[in-house]
């Protein structure tokens, strides 16, 4: 299908935040920012959004917009604001830790592998760990009451 390397676009991406995501419920609970704004116990993965936007520009969740916008425009500029040089070959392909793959053809293809089915497995863990802690009001890693 025309649009398969979109798709293929947004589930790395996608994957990929839920994996950063992962790590963002369990680590907060472990260790801390050393910053007056993250070092509030009771900061947690309910609370956090509203508690780090002080106003229109203002506070730590603004440099995470900032951040990712970055990141995107690189891509954007890159591919076409329309995406117009996607290819099933480079989505999701952001030019970063290439020395980190391995050196043949078939091991790259394993690692492209292991890191979609590694996204899927972070995507539902991530909505497994949201939905727990909500619904059984455990905002903290183990997410149990």
């Amino acid at each position: 299908s025309e649009h398969l390397p979109w798709y293929r676009e947004a589930e790395l991406k996608h994957g990929r935040v839920a994996m950063l995501a992962m790590l963002g419920l369990v680590v907060p609970d472990i260790a801390r920012i050393p910053l007056p704004d993250f070092e509030a116990a009771d900061l947690d993965f309910v609370n956090a959004h509203n508690r780090l936007i002080y106003g229109p520009g203002q506070g730590p969740m603004w440099w995470l917009l900032v951040f990712c916008g970055v990141i995107e425009s690189f891509r954007f500029k890159e591919l076409g604001l329309a995406f117009e040089k996607l290819t099933l070959e480079n989505a999701g392909d952001l030019n970063f830790g290439k020395g980190f793959l391995p050196k043949t053809e078939e091991g790259r293809v394993q690692m492209k592998i292991k890191e979609l089915k590694n996204g899927r497995l972070a995507m539902l863990a991530v909505s497994g760990c949201l939905t727990q802690g909500v619904a059984f009001d455990a905002h903290h890693f183990p997410f149990t009451s």
